[in-house]
């Protein structure tokens, strides 16, 4: 495996927990997951303008 393939699945692995220890900590309320998911659209907005922009949806 590649350096940056053990990297990738290192943070996945520290990003899966730090959100699970989150989620559990808010006692998953519903508040919670809107505006967790609501920052992840923000978040990811610019790549899918970038996206359309470029015509590389091809995945989709």
């Amino acid at each position: 495996m590649t350096p940056i393939g053990i990297l990738l699945v290192g943070l996945s692995t520290i990003t899966h927990a730090s959100w699970n220890a989150t989620a559990k900590a808010m006692r998953g309320t519903i508040a919670f997951f809107f505006l967790a998911n609501a920052l992840g659209a923000v978040l990811l907005l610019p790549f899918g303008i970038w996206g359309v922009h470029n015509g590389d949806m091809g995945g989709l």
